[in-house]
């Protein structure tokens, strides 16, 4: 789990830790070091956390293999928008640093698509369709998957996942992202909603008796 930044929305990062755990925080498997940041407040890093990852970083030098996970990329691939952390400056420095570590891959979602390449020579693999509303219609970017790593000894390839999406067309897109809505929607509220049609429904049917007896006087 790497937190977002809708999980710490109205108190969430309390309700987040008591679910998940720690904010960031590593583990191995095999000859493959994973740490997972923080970077949910979309702008930077914040220093304890810097201090704590270069720790990591000197412990991942015995390791054949390095991924780093946080929500947030560091830079948007798309020339236009501006989806990533805000903190250019340590964009820079982050970047640099896993240069420095030689970092195998860095996975980000945030932006829901897929988009892979290189940040400085650093490889990079956005993965943002799990199942939220698409962002774009471009059918190479956007559509619904996940994301296969395979680690071979010294070899690391990666492969994605197609599921089924909407047609890449700005109206199916807008039609099928309302529909998500909704359904979150009725699925959260599902229990208030009925709750409120039920009196609804008795107010209406008592009116209507009261205007019948009423009626039947005049």
């Amino acid at each position: 789990m790497a937190v977002g930044n809708h999980d710490i929305r109205e108190e969430g990062r309390a309700i987040y830790y008591e679910l998940f755990g720690p904010f960031y925080y590593s583990f191995t498997v095999g000859n493959s070091y994973f740490i997972v940041l923080d970077d949910a407040n979309m702008v930077r890093f914040d220093p304890p956390q810097l201090a704590w990852l270069r720790q990591e970083l000197e412990k991942s030098r015995s390791y054949t293999h390095l991924f780093v996970f946080f929500h947030v990329p560091l830079r948007d691939p798309r020339e236009a928008s501006s989806h990533s952390l805000l903190d250019k400056g340590q964009v820079d420095e982050m970047l640099a640093l896993f240069r420095e570590y030689r970092v195998t891959r860095i996975f980000a979602s945030h932006i829901h698509g897929y988009f892979t390449g290189e940040w400085d020579g650093v490889p990079y693999t956005i993965t943002g369709g799990a199942g939220a509303e698409l962002l774009g219609t471009d059918p190479n970017h956007y559509f619904y998957h996940y994301v296969v790593v395979d680690v071979d000894g010294d070899r690391v390839t990666t492969s994605v996942v197609r599921f089924p999406s909407p047609p890449a067309e700005l109206w199916d897109r807008l039609v099928h992202t309302a529909a998500i809505y909704v359904h979150s929607y009725l699925v959260t509220n599902g229990l208030n909603l009925a709750f409120f049609l039920l009196l609804f429904l008795v107010g209406f049917l008592a009116f209507r008796m009261f205007a019948g007896k009423r009626g039947r006087k005049d």
